[in-house]
């Protein structure tokens, strides 16, 4: 990542990340960004915040999971 991102004074450039396959890999990996961002922030990385993050999973079937329950999935 840049440590030069930036939208402008006082702004914050979002992040728009798109994640194909729904699987149990497409799921955890858009977990895992989240939680990177969050701990890059309590390491003093301050140019990229959660909320900037877009992840948009994409999942041509009925629902994510598909190998797990149904309930699980949602």
């Amino acid at each position: 990542m840049r440590d030069d991102i930036s939208a402008g004074e006082g702004q914050q450039e979002n992040v728009n990340i798109a994640i194909v396959g729904g699987g149990a890999t497409g799921v955890e990996l858009s977990a895992e960004l989240h939680y990177a961002v969050k701990q890059l922030y309590s390491y003093g990385y301050k140019g990229l915040r959660s909320e900037a993050l877009n992840v948009t999973l994409v999942e041509a079937g009925e629902r994510i999971l598909p190998a797990l329950p149904p309930r699980t999935a949602n």
